[in-house]
């Protein structure tokens, strides 16, 4: 439990390296035979998943500043235990399927309440018998095709799990979508990550198609991650006088959306030479945007309109029931906290700004939950239970919030 004082926020700090990157270098490291460099990665919990993964078939070390991962074998596990990360729990799933024989993958308590039957389903239909036991997934045998069907809806996860497969299969996938891919940045995360490793991936109406054309070993940067740095520049805009992220790439991430985001309620927001600078405005204007392709932004821009003039209206977002925990409903309920009423009705949240008031919060096991309680709380104050779990992202944050000037007291 910490205690957050009303906090001006100033200075200088280093973005975060972007975990989804990360986590999509080292697993795809592990899948390329010979040896690949990662630059730039922060240990956390997610990132120890994907460690984990990678070990399957790679030595893993640390020299001079980089994870090297040093592939010399096939791809294969007979079980493998995933604690935390989705993406690393449905890839793992996924490519347990690219070679023969009965494997278990174990989930974490809260990870194995996730939703992941889409996925399960696209694959038993190319041939892979499925099924479960307590919060294992058993997979036995392999593949017999590559036409994939699967909604895109729900999890971008699920569409790239399925396109990790052409690697160690080294044939073409082809991944028809019924529905409209949401999470977007994401996924073209994943399409640029496989590019990197020499597979070709291409878009013809609703089917993404990858195919390996000349596989290569990674020599790669972790970017900054932009979602990761948004609350602390909520924070700033929210409450503060002049603060700089630095390390950050407007090219890298569709979440970059966000400077433009912060910047249209009337804060200064303005990203030049990889560095985010923001600053408070007059009081923060309402905005009615679409988050559909950068839902993890939901929580910290809730944080920023909740003392808007008006009412702002954020659509796009009815997938994140299924994140670590519900954010729609725990936003909402954040905000009653807080003070300030929110509703959500036809997939968008509406949010009447007004005065908000120190507040106590029990978090649930959802790290961005937890850092945007603490964004809320560093204007007037606030109790927040349960922020251990930040350390599945970002295991430096209260070091970063302190760095910079804010205020809080650990119990």
């Amino acid at each position: 439990m910490i205690e957050v004082q009303s906090s001006k926020l100033n200075g200088e700090i280093i973005a975060p390296p972007s975990k989804s990157h990360a986590i999509r270098y080292l697993i795809l490291s592990s899948l390329i035979e010979g040896k690949s460099s990662i630059r730039g990665i922060k240990f956390s919990s997610d990132i120890s998943d994907a460690i984990e993964l990678a070990k399957s078939s790679a030595s893993v070390s640390m020299a001079n500043g980089k994870i090297e991962v040093d592939s010399r074998k096939p791809f294969s596990f007979s079980e493998l235990n995933i604690k935390g990360s989705a993406t690393v729990h449905r890839i793992a799933v996924a490519l347990s399927s690219t070679f023969p024989g009965r494997k278990r993958i174990v989930a974490g308590f809260n990870l194995a309440s996730r939703p992941i039957d889409p996925l399960l389903r696209s694959l038993a239909r190319q041939g892979v018998n499925i099924s479960r036991e307590k919060n294992a997934i058993i997979v036995d045998g392999m593949l017999d095709g590559t036409d994939f069907e699967i909604e895109g809806n729900v999890s971008s996860q699920y569409i790239t799990a399925l396109l990790f497969t052409s690697v160690p299969l080294q044939r073409e996938v082809r991944i028809k979508l019924t529905t409209d891919a949401v999470s977007r940045t994401y996924l073209d995360i994943t399409k640029n990550s496989l590019r990197n490793a020499g597979v070709k991936v291409e878009s013809e109406n609703q089917t993404i198609i990858a195919a390996p054309a000349g596989l290569k070993p990674l020599n790669v940067t972790v970017p900054g991650d932009f979602a990761l740095s948004t609350f602390f520049a909520v924070m700033a805009a929210r409450n503060g006088t002049s603060l700089k992220i630095g390390n950050l790439d407007p090219d890298t991430s569709g979440d970059s959306a966000i400077v433009d985001i912060i910047g249209s309620t009337g804060a200064v927001s303005k990203i030049s030479r990889g560095a985010w600078e923001v600053s408070k405005g007059p009081d923060p204007d309402p905005v009615n945007i679409s988050l559909a392709d950068c839902p993890d932004l939901l929580p910290p821009v809730a944080a920023l309109l909740s003392e808007a003039r008006g009412v702002s209206e954020i659509t796009g977002i009815s997938h994140l029931r299924y994140k670590e925990s519900d954010r729609i409903a725990e936003t909402v309920n954040l905000l009653k906290l807080f003070g300030v009423k929110s509703e959500y009705r036809e997939n968008s949240l509406f949010i009447y700004g007004g005065k908000g008031h120190e507040f106590r919060y029990s978090s649930p096991e959802d790290h961005r939950m937890a850092m945007s309680a603490i964004a809320l709380a560093s204007t007037y104050g606030g109790i927040i239970e349960g922020e251990q779990c930040i350390s599945k992202s970002y295991p430096n944050f209260l070091d970063d919030f302190l760095r910079i000037g804010g205020k809080l007291v650990a119990s």
